[in-house]
């Protein structure tokens, strides 16, 4: 009894070893991250990375906050293109992440989700990525 008491604490508790998944992702959003903060126009980057109880519930989120004097279109749109070419040439098939990029000033520019679509290995060169395991 004491056994299984345990087990549901340990799996309600989130306490559960990093699979390689994981470990995978959140080197995703490290690169990501990385690469974003090597730009001038970058103030602030971070990210997320969470897990549910179902195998396949992975969540990655991240934020750029770019200079207030550096904001532009052209600017926000190179920033999104780092993430979909990392995520392109990332490890996964099955996962896109969500962005958002903001404003020093807190104010949000733009958002949303790193849709992989085969026109990038025009771009970035072919993938050999895995799937994300369900079970």
């Amino acid at each position: 009894m004491r056994l299984l008491l345990v087990l549901m604490f340990v799996l309600l508790t989130g306490c559960v070893p990093a699979s390689k998944t994981s470990r995978e992702l959140e080197g995703l959003g490290e690169q990501i991250v990385d690469h974003w903060k090597a730009r001038q126009e970058v103030a602030d980057a971070d990210y997320e990375y969470s897990q549910g109880l179902a195998p396949d519930d992975y969540h990655l989120r991240l934020e750029v906050t770019l200079k207030a004097e550096a904001v532009s279109g052209q600017v926000v749109d190179e920033i999104v293109e780092i993430g979909e070419r990392d995520c392109w040439l990332g490890p996964w098939d099955t996962y896109d992440p969500t962005y958002a990029v903001r404003s020093t000033d807190g104010t949000e520019i733009r958002s949303g989700t790193f849709h992989l679509s085969r026109d990038m290995e025009k771009k970035w060169g072919p993938r050999t990525p895995q799937v994300i395991p369900t079970r």
